[in-house]
């Protein structure tokens, strides 16, 4: 992520509403979108063709309780990963979650969960002899 260049942002959701409000909120507050993924295997196909920055996160999706092997899975590429679950329980055993928005959500949290991951990302990067 250059430092000109908004984040990234990956949505993994299956109910279509939830996604589209997702997306709303998300270029509300200034950040670039790839697009929607409703599946491990679409999750993956999108993360090989553009890796996003960001990946919001829900556990159960069209294929069932993938939500945590889709984050473990953009977490080895670099991802940072917000889950967005109404059964926190579903990413309790997972450590690549770097934070959890609980459904339903006040458009402050996602917010301030974004901030957070885009400051994350950026600490990576430096970290990593990149520029912030």
């Amino acid at each position: 992520m250059e430092k000109s260049q908004p984040a990234l942002v990956l949505i993994v959701e299956d109910e279509m509403l939830i996604a589209l409000d997702l997306e709303m909120q998300i270029e509300m507050f200034g950040y670039r979108l790839t697009r929607y993924a409703s599946s491990y295997d679409t999750a993956l196909a999108v993360a090989t063709e553009t890796l996003p920055d960001i990946a919001l996160i829900d556990g159960n999706l069209a294929d069932g309780p993938t939500g945590v092997r889709i984050a473990e899975m953009l977490d080895e590429r670099g991802v940072y990963c917000i889950a967005v679950s109404a059964n926190p329980e579903i990413f309790a055993e997972c450590e690549c979650i770097g934070t959890f928005l609980n459904k339903p959500y006040e458009v402050g949290q996602l917010k301030a969960a974004l901030r957070q991951a885009e400051a994350a990302v950026a600490s990576r990067r430096t970290g990593q002899g990149g520029e912030a």
